[in-house]
């Protein structure tokens, strides 16, 4: 089992003295946004034919391969206690605001300041308004709906993360990243904003049917938490770290048997 997170040349060479004698399995969990785009090369680093088995976090909805397995959304290793705290914010998001990070980031964010101005946005590109995991866990545990958007690609850390702060999350509908089922549903554990690659860059789209849902949403704190508590059974049911290593060593067994 190679990783490409922890590739040097020299583990590289061990792991091929082992070809055609064992199966390779290829553990890739590197952001790839340009492979929504051209999948060609379904691999960054390597040839893909070196190795027998891939699991790959950026995998195209569209790409075909019966030796290729998905391995998003990140998982979490457990579900942590947290304090409940009064809602005073509509909305909350903090993390950056970098070239690297997808167009529909900034947007999304944009659309939530001028629609819902009571929501705490911190924009952590600034080493200034970096703020401890302690304050940042207060405002999230104090946040109607936490904001999950889009980083360099689809999937986000925060996609599972933010269920350790009791509130449901917004995030982008996926429309190009192939995952383990069940995937997110709209309104049932999650609520989601729609996204439309133009020009090579994903942009936001149907603002207003957005704004119509998330106004709903805000108006109705038994809808809040329902989505919540299926949004927390999802995350513990598919989407600890335990489910995702069951996956990975249930497909090995079935390849190597």
């Amino acid at each position: 089992i190679y990783s490409v997170i922890a590739h040097h040349e020299k583990y590289f060479k061990f792991i091929k003295t082992f070809k055609n004698k064992i199966p390779i399995f290829l553990i890739d969990r590197i952001d790839q946004p340009r492979i929504y785009i051209d999948h060609k090369n379904i691999s960054k680093k390597f040839n893909k034919d070196f190795f027998d088995y891939i699991f790959k976090a950026d995998l195209p909805i569209s790409y075909d391969d019966q030796d290729v397995f998905p391995l998003s959304p990140l998982p979490i290793r457990k579900i942590k206690d947290f304090e409940k705290k009064e809602k005073i914010y509509d909305f909350s998001f903090i993390g950056k605001f970098g070239v690297r990070e997808r167009k529909d980031r900034d947007e999304l964010i944009e659309f939530i300041k001028e629609n819902f101005s009571n929501s705490k946005i911190i924009d952590t590109t600034k080493k200034k308004n970096r703020i401890s995991h302690e304050e940042m866990s207060n405002i999230l545990c104090q946040t109607k709906i936490n904001i999950s958007p889009s980083g360099v690609v689809w999937d986000s850390y925060r996609h599972m993360e933010l269920v350790n702060n009791g509130s449901p999350i917004l995030i982008p509908k996926n429309k190009e990243c192939k995952v383990i089922e069940p995937e997110f549903k709209d309104m049932e554990n999650c609520i989601t904003y729609d996204t439309q690659l133009l020009e090579g860059e994903w942009r936001l789209t149907n603002k207003k049917e957005l704004l119509n849902k998330l106004t709903k949403c805000l108006n109705n704190d038994e809808l809040l938490d329902k989505i919540y508590f299926n949004y927390k059974n999802f995350v513990e049911k598919y989407h600890l770290r335990i489910n995702r290593s069951k996956y990975v060593c249930d497909i090995i067994k079935q390849k190597t048997k």
